[in-house]
């Protein structure tokens, strides 16, 4: 479910329970990369299980070679323009099927990080980024973080958590805090999007 609304769910406020440390160390980087055309919402999530962790250096290319998709196909409608970045990123990443009927629905397998990053004129995550809707157990969604590659800070397009995947086949709803700034600023509106974290083995 996708709602937009301007009171009420509280972005500025980051849940507390995600700043402790994991009860895990991550083994795997799964990156999740967001545009929006003409209404849809266009997601791709990618993995480096299998290959080489992720370094630095290989997340920036991910999130560059994204952007240039999207500027380079300024008219496309969401699925092609999600067709052309599936492929772009290829040689990058090891994608991850979509899951469920939320564009950002996810499966994650074994403690991983979870990395978003949102690629939209006049989009950011708002402070809280992330909250957790359902209950879990300590430790088991933690260490929330904006995102820093090779020194440089990704605020406010790019944050991280650890899912230490103890908790395997169950699903956690959680909320994604979005500013969307309209009017070159004069107006912004609060997107709450409500998708679901399914954890496997």
């Amino acid at each position: 479910m996708i709602r937009a609304e301007m009171t009420g769910f509280d972005g500025d406020q980051v849940q507390a329970d995600l700043l402790v440390t994991p009860s895990r160390s991550y083994e795997h980087t799964q990156i999740s990369v967001s545009t929006m055309r003409y209404g849809c919402f266009v997601v791709l999530v990618g993995t480096d299980t299998g290959r080489s962790a992720f370094s630095d250096t290989e997340i920036q290319a991910i999130f560059d070679t994204f952007d240039a998709v999207i500027a380079a196909h300024p008219v496309a409608d969401a699925t092609l323009l999600r067709t052309l970045a599936a492929t772009a990123l290829a040689p990058l990443w090891t994608l991850t099927p979509p899951f469920g009927t939320c564009p950002y629905d996810m499966t994650v397998a074994g403690s991983t990080r979870v990395v978003f990053y949102l690629s939209f004129d006049g989009w950011t995550f708002e402070p809280a980024r992330i909250k957790l809707k359902s209950t879990s157990a300590p430790g088991e969604f933690a260490a929330l973080t904006w995102l820093s590659l090779n020194g440089v800070s990704q605020e406010p397009l790019a944050f991280s958590f650890v899912d230490s995947c103890v908790q395997t086949h169950e699903s956690f709803e959680y909320a994604l805090y979005i500013n969307a700034a309209q009017d070159s600023g004069a107006q912004n509106t609060r997107i709450v999007i409500d998708p679901i974290i399914k954890n496997e083995d």
